[in-house]
């Protein structure tokens, strides 16, 4: 077995009672796994049974009878009760892993964190580049589903290409890198539905994109283009206007209704995208993060249909949105804008009925075009 290890998977540390958006919520359906559930039934103790109280017994996740939500095994300063009574060996396997997560194929495990965590997404804003780990392990069983490892590995390097792409050409505006990546990433997409991801197949694919001096033009074509503030709102309002007039996307209406007034019109929002761009400036370096997180969590799986870009450059879309919002209204600050990342990362990646919302909306409309993917981004 190897693992790929994101090097936030050994950094993350909980912050506990200073987290401003606690992940111990029964929003969230906190499911406690039947072997720690029958461990709390046999604890001969009145707090194992307050805790046994807290569970619903069919569905075996914790309840709760506040307002917010709050799982009711938080004290009063937001601190565990378990944790604080018997330790942390005692939490259910949801409450121990997350905000880690595995991704498996075959043979490879790929280890990161959730960007719904708050503490995680504080990481985007460091100057330093994700790095990532390799290493075997020779003691551990396979225990993923089964995968193609030479598939596996032609598309690894694709996606090895993109996050240096990102990571090592600053000299780029990072507009034109994300459109090279997404050529990349519907070149091998395609070679997916042929059944032909080989190693070959994908070098070939990536020959032409591999070219400096194409990249150089090819992003000076794009920024010049991005940049055109009417066209840039005219595209953003078409699409969603498209996704809020459906009837469908009922999470994505009320998503985008904390945006109406960026929206209001072209003068509103040119006048405020001109002013937030600059005060973004500073944070070039999390947005190559943020998008190097998704292609390492999100450009392997080609399982789904669609393209992943389109799904995260909406989810982006949002966050810059309702960031532009709060700057407009001079509340914006670096953590302000690290909530929002991580509460719009919750609606997406955590949110079943938004995940199929806006499949459902990319899929009917075809919402894929490289002008509006560029668009949307608000960079």
């Amino acid at each position: 077995m190897y693992h790929l290890i994101m090097d936030w998977y050994n950094k993350f540390e909980c912050i506990g009672k200073d987290c401003t958006m606690t992940c111990c919520t029964t929003a969230w359906n906190i499911l406690v796994d039947e072997k720690t559930y029958e461990t709390y039934q046999k604890l001969d103790t009145e707090f194992g049974k307050q805790i046994v109280e807290k569970i619903d017994p069919e569905r075996r996740v914790f309840i709760s009878d506040t307002d917010d939500k709050r799982c009711p095994m938080l004290d009063g300063e937001g601190l565990c009760e378990i944790i604080k009574q018997m330790g942390p060996g005692y939490l259910c396997n949801t409450c121990k892993i997350y905000p880690r997560q595995m991704r498996g194929y075959g043979a490879i495990q790929e280890w990161s964190v959730d960007l719904t965590c708050p503490a995680v997404a504080e990481y985007l804003f460091s100057e330093e580049k994700i790095g990532f780990s390799y290493c075997e392990k020779e003691d551990e069983e396979e225990k993923t589903k089964p995968y193609d490892y030479t598939r596996y590995q032609a598309q690894s390097q694709a996606r090895t290409f993109c996050v240096e792409l990102l990571q090592e050409r600053q000299d780029l505006p990072l507009i034109g890198r994300l459109y090279i990546i997404r050529q990349i990433h519907e070149a091998v997409r395609q070679l997916h539905e042929a059944d032909d991801i080989t190693m070959d197949a994908v070098n070939r694919r990536m020959l032409a994109v591999e070219n400096p001096s194409y990249q150089e033009e090819i992003a000076r074509q794009i920024e010049n283009l991005h940049r055109n503030p009417q066209m840039q709102y005219r595209a953003v309002f078409d699409i969603l206007e498209k996704l809020t007039k459906t009837g469908k996307g009922k999470m994505v209406q009320e998503t985008l209704l904390s945006c109406r007034n960026s929206l209001r019109d072209e003068e509103t929002f040119i006048r405020m995208s001109e002013g937030f761009y600059a005060w973004c400036k500073r944070y070039e370096r999390a947005y190559e993060n943020y998008f190097v997180y998704h292609m390492f969590l999100n450009f392997i799986d080609l399982e789904e249909p669609g393209s992943c870009f389109e799904s995260v450059a909406l989810e982006f879309l949002f966050i810059q949105l309702n960031a532009m919002e709060a700057w407009n209204m001079q509340e914006l600050t670096r953590e302000r804008y690290r909530d929002i990342i991580a509460g719009t990362a919750r609606k997406f990646e955590h949110g079943f009925h938004m995940q199929k919302e806006i499949t459902e909306l990319l899929r009917e409309y075809r919402i894929n075009g490289n002008a509006y993917v560029l668009f949307w981004l608000l960079l």
